[in-house]
């Protein structure tokens, strides 16, 4: 074999190793992407559930007008939860605050964020007492 071969089997295997990392790295940061997508879209359907119980009058089984901690069981279960934390492919949905006027729902992803340590993070803030009715926060 010739040293021209030669060189031609080195520059394949080398061309072969950078696509392959390539390929790799796309997929990480797509899979990153999509699970920070699914937490927005899961958090923004709880966020409109949540407002959608509040609205619904406490003798139709909804919330009282204005949120407070008695009402977070009864939330639960509208939300078909079992507890405060609801799992899904997603990730974990957590009720972190539930008092004066707003909930925070906090949505851990199965994906590792962009510090590549903790997982994709998404927070929902509900408030009946401000003019914001539903923001999402991404952390990570």
């Amino acid at each position: 074999m010739g040293t021209h071969q030669i060189m031609l089997v080195i520059l394949s295997v080398v061309l072969v190793g950078v696509a392959v990392a390539l390929g790799i790295f796309i997929f990480q940061n797509q899979s990153q992407n999509t699970n920070r997508q699914l937490l927005v879209n899961d958090l923004n359907f709880l966020g409109t559930e949540a407002l959608r119980f509040w609205r619904t009058p406490p003798s139709m089984g909804g919330g009282a007008p204005d949120i407070n901690s008695q009402d977070q069981e009864k939330l639960e279960f509208y939300l078909h939860w079992a507890g405060n934390t609801n799992q899904t492919a997603s990730g974990t949905y957590t009720i972190q605050a539930y008092d004066d006027g707003r909930i925070i729902v906090v949505g851990t992803g199965t994906e590792v964020g962009n510090d590549n340590t903790n997982p994709v993070r998404a927070i929902l803030t509900v408030s009946t007492r401000t003019d914001t009715l539903m923001r999402i926060t991404l952390e990570n």
